[in-house]
């Protein structure tokens, strides 16, 4: 979901997505390194945050996993009739 330019997750509340967020802290606890990846599948966007308005249990608990250690990553897509591919990385506004 894109918003004045700004790509949104998540687009509906999400459990599973929670309960990750909780899952990669613990393993930062344990010493391994966490990234989340969040692939924009859309070309108008500028910059990656979460979607406050639509789960703000995901929201909080992304900002404090943030807070923990993890990592985002967010990048777009180019896309046309014959091919997607990774484009460029956005920066990420929490």
């Amino acid at each position: 979901m894109v918003e004045n330019g700004i790509a949104l997750f998540p687009d509906a509340v999400t459990a599973r997505g929670l309960k990750h967020l909780v899952d990669f802290q613990q393993e930062i606890k344990g010493g391994h390194r966490a990234v989340m990846f969040y692939l924009i599948q859309r070309m108008d966007a500028e910059v990656f945050s979460p979607a406050d308005m639509i789960d703000s249990a995901y929201s909080m608990e992304l900002r404090k996993a943030v807070d923990n250690g993890l990592e985002i990553l967010a990048y777009d897509v180019y896309l046309d009739l014959n091919k997607i591919y990774l484009n460029r990385k956005l920066p990420v506004r929490l």
